[in-house]
């Protein structure tokens, strides 16, 4: 499916949901549009954003460097445009401009000519978080009314685990502008991660909406922000709805394997077991690495297919990755695969098969049967 298309799907979907959910109370809590007062930093003539959507047009085509000719022509026109500048960079490192080079850019002009958008560019490229809150807290001090700018200290914060900070700097951001589309994408997850789903829904349908013709969101992000409100509408028992969306869209390059997994989690709820166990193999071939389709595997061959020879195979592979990842959920999979595993041992009547290692991963504790 062509990103047009895809975008198109997504509008139609968007308005049948939202018709969908009429009668929730969450629906009637505000207008369906954002009042959006975009500052000097997001303003462009309309013939500049044809260019931008003409770069677009050649990113969907990928022709990378003649979007990127466009793009440097207009950013040097419009040197304060945060989003075309943003944009830019994006493209830069598409066509295989190194993040130093380019981080060295954006300091060199943020050292020159230190305005709040050349300081929120640079800092959009540092990987210390210190060194980026510092030109955040610069571009405010030079414009406190600059949405860009709250966004970006948002930003900071939801990395650093700074969740209330994260959700004040939102707020104010969106108190100057409304319709400030990358701080109302961040207002979806922090809606989401404080368990306000219905909230969460919504806010993703609004944003959806209102990012179907913006040449500034790219059809991954799009396909992201696709993927987050399926999860969200399987959280909320809506596994119908969810089915319907994720069938809207084909696999994007970084979301295929998450988009599998929710397809499984999606035809298991709906009761078809043998296509949910379809979906988790195409994940786990999409992605080796995560054990996330091995554990849905092993899950429906045990309590579905009724196949316990499949089921030990999937829990044996995920404990085999588990115990290679350092991570606090690698430990926890490995410990769940290790539980599953001699439940089934004991179930069969025997030990552990010659050549199965059930230790804990290198470096766990050792931990009791959690049943």
């Amino acid at each position: 499916m062509s990103p047009a298309r895809r975008r198109r799907a997504m509008l139609a979907f968007c308005a049948i949901l939202a018709v969908l959910l009429a009668s929730c109370s969450v629906l009637r809590r505000g207008p369906p549009r954002y009042a959006a007062r975009p500052g000097p930093y997001d303003v462009l003539a309309q013939e500049d954003r044809a260019v931008v959507v003409r770069a677009r047009r050649l990113l969907d085509q990928k022709e990378s460097d003649a979007a990127r000719d466009l793009l440097r022509r207009l950013s040097s026109e419009q040197p304060g445009n945060i989003p075309v500048g943003r944009l830019l960079q994006e493209v830069e490192l598409e066509c295989g401009t190194l993040p130093e080079e380019l981080l060295l850019r954006a300091r060199a002009r943020s050292e020159s000519a230190p305005s709040p958008a050349a300081l929120l560019l640079a800092a959009r490229l540092e990987s210390d978080a210190a060194l980026g809150l510092e030109q955040v807290e610069r571009a405010l001090s030079l414009d406190p009314l600059c949405a860009w700018a709250h966004y970006a200290r948002a930003h900071l914060d939801a990395r650093s685990g700074r969740w209330d900070a994260a959700q004040a700097s939102v707020a104010r951001a969106l108190e100057i502008d409304p319709g400030h589309l990358p701080s109302r994408r961040l207002e979806t997850s922090l809606l989401a991660r404080n368990g306000r789903r219905p909230d969460a829904i919504l806010a993703l349908l609004r944003w959806l909406a209102a990012a179907g013709d913006d040449p500034f969101v790219s059809p991954s992000e799009a396909a992201l922000a696709q993927l987050d409100l399926a999860q969200l509408l399987l959280l909320e028992g809506e596994h119908e709805r969810a089915f319907e969306l994720l069938s809207e869209f084909d696999d994007t390059p970084g979301g295929a394997s998450r988009r599998q997994c929710l397809l499984a989690a999606a035809e298991q709820a709906l009761g078809r077991p043998r296509r949910a166990l379809d979906a988790a193999l195409l994940a786990a071939s999409e992605d080796p690495g995560n054990s996330l389709p091995l554990v849905q595997q092993a899950l429906l061959f045990e309590e579905w297919l009724a196949d316990p020879a499949a089921a030990r195979e999937a829990w044996r592979r995920v404990l085999e990755q588990a115990r290679q990842s350092g991570e606090l959920g690698g430990l926890i999979l490995s410990m769940r695969a290790r539980v599953a595993l001699e439940r089934s041992e004991r179930a069969r009547g025997e030990g552990p098969e010659e050549g199965t290692d059930l230790s804990p991963a290198s470096g766990a504790p050792e931990s009791r049967d959690p049943r």
